[in-house]
């Protein structure tokens, strides 16, 4: 049995996008000779509506939730420096 009996037309504000991007990582915690250092780091990837970038500020806005009248929740920041990929899904 479906959780949800009856269903609810929203139509998001925001195209859903995936992005690719460096994300910050620890490189060493104790002495390590510089050589050894892990300065590529690892790419993640996040998906989420795209809040209208920013350029100026130099980054974007992925958030999970949008209730199609401008409420939207669980945003993150990416910079735009890290981002390696982005496909528009919708």
């Amino acid at each position: 049995m479906p959780l949800f009996t009856r269903s609810i037309d929203v139509k998001p504000r925001h195209d859903v996008w995936l992005f690719e991007w460096f994300d910050a990582f620890d490189v060493s915690s104790e002495w390590s000779d510089i050589k050894d250092l892990d300065v590529l780091g690892t790419t993640v990837q996040s998906v989420g509506f795209l809040v209208d970038p920013s350029p100026i500020a130099g980054y974007v806005t992925l958030v999970t939730s949008d209730d199609g009248d401008g409420n939207v929740s669980n945003g993150i920041n990416i910079p735009l420096v890290n981002v390696v990929n982005r496909i528009r899904l919708s």
